[in-house]
């Protein structure tokens, strides 16, 4: 299930590919002091596909898909379909052992700071990558920018499969630790080269997607 969340990640940076402007002067009017030249107030057009502006076919596909998943949802809680049980319910002695534990409150709050930062990371970094992209010193054009999207995201697929895999023979502890790893060197590459390279921008990006596919399961 996880896993599946990464490939929704990976069809819509697909999706929104072929409506993203594609000439490098289109970003004039998305990023501050882009090209001292152009005009502020400069009102960007975009292309029009059935009398709609292109960059909203993404938002009215993806809405789309999701009223049919909202569809279904319903059906299914209509239908009173029970859904497979793997376990028998705990009973009240089971669910109080996490309780006994001895400083159970402070491992619950280094859970939930892990959980903070890691899955943080996870979002913010990949709302940021397209725009550093295109806003950042590299000036990448749209599409360029964009795939960074689909490079996090695969990455971010493979490395959640990969994971599945690698939890049947290595302790949730040896993967944290690898994956934090991967994430102090994908940062190392982007903080050194993403400024002036977009080879090192593409590997950290992919390096430190694939790093963080891994903490949020690894945790559980």
């Amino acid at each position: 299930l996880h896993a599946f969340v990464g490939v929704g990640f990976v069809v819509g940076s697909f999706l929104v590919q072929p409506f993203l402007p594609q000439e490098q002067d289109d970003a004039t009017t998305v990023c501050p002091g882009f090209n001292d030249n152009s005009t502020k107030n400069e009102e960007f057009q975009h292309t029009i596909i059935g009398n709609i502006p292109s960059i909203n076919w993404p938002y009215i596909i993806i809405g789309v898909w999701h009223f049919l998943t909202a569809f279904g949802m319903i059906t299914l809680g209509i239908s009173r379909i029970e859904m497979p049980r793997y376990s028998s319910e705990y009973s009240g002695e089971k669910s109080s052992k996490f309780t006994n534990v001895k400083f159970w409150k402070t491992l619950f709050v280094m859970i939930y700071f892990y959980y903070f930062f890691s899955c943080g990371l996870e979002g913010f970094f990949m709302s940021m990558t397209y725009t550093y992209g295109l806003c950042g010193p590299l000036q990448m054009p749209p599409t360029e920018a964009g795939w960074l999207n689909s490079l996090y995201y695969g990455a971010f697929v493979f490395g959640r499969l990969l994971g599945i895999v690698i939890s049947r023979y290595l302790e949730p502890a040896t993967i944290i630790f690898a994956s934090l790893s991967g994430c102090v060197t994908s940062a190392l590459v982007l903080s050194i080269l993403a400024g002036s390279s977009k080879i090192g921008l593409y590997l950290g990006t992919f390096v430190l997607g694939f790093s963080l596919a891994f903490l949020f399961a690894s945790g559980i």
